[in-house]
């Protein structure tokens, strides 16, 4: 049997290789992280509105009109038909304010924070604690 990487060029052609490999790994790596959609419609009245993309996740940001944070809805398992958990930060009767995750259905808690953790990599790292935090300390 012939060696493939044989002869002068072989030592070349095997690091092209090498790169090719690691360039394919990396841009498949990118599908999976979160990426901020431009221009996403602004509703009047709702405050500042962001959305992120990924292979396997959505997430949408709400701010209110001081651009606090106040809500986030997470779209998981968009191939099997899209699951949602929403957090949002609620008024009380008494004036309080109340932090409360609603979701389509019972969800594994560690899934999720996994794959939110993986996907929310490239996010500003002041906000992404804030999700990762909000999903850590809600039932699930």
């Amino acid at each position: 049997m012939t060696d493939p990487w044989g002869g002068p060029e072989g030592p070349l052609l095997y690091g092209v290789v090498l790169l090719l490999l690691e360039t394919l790994q990396i841009s498949c790596r990118m599908g999976e992280m979160l990426q901020e959609l431009p221009n996403v419609r602004q509703i009047k009245g709702e405050g500042l509105r962001r959305w992120f993309i990924s292979d396997d996740l959505e997430l949408i940001l709400w701010y209110d009109d001081k651009k606090k944070l106040n809500g986030f809805q997470i779209c998981y398992d968009k191939l099997a038909g899209t699951r949602t958990i929403t957090w949002k930060m609620m008024n009380t009767a008494d004036g309080r304010n109340k932090s409360i995750i609603i979701s389509d259905g019972p969800y594994n808690k560690s899934r999720i924070y996994s794959l939110v953790e993986r996907d929310t990599e490239n996010l500003e790292e002041n906000l992404r604690d804030f999700i990762l935090k909000r999903l850590k300390s809600h039932g699930g």
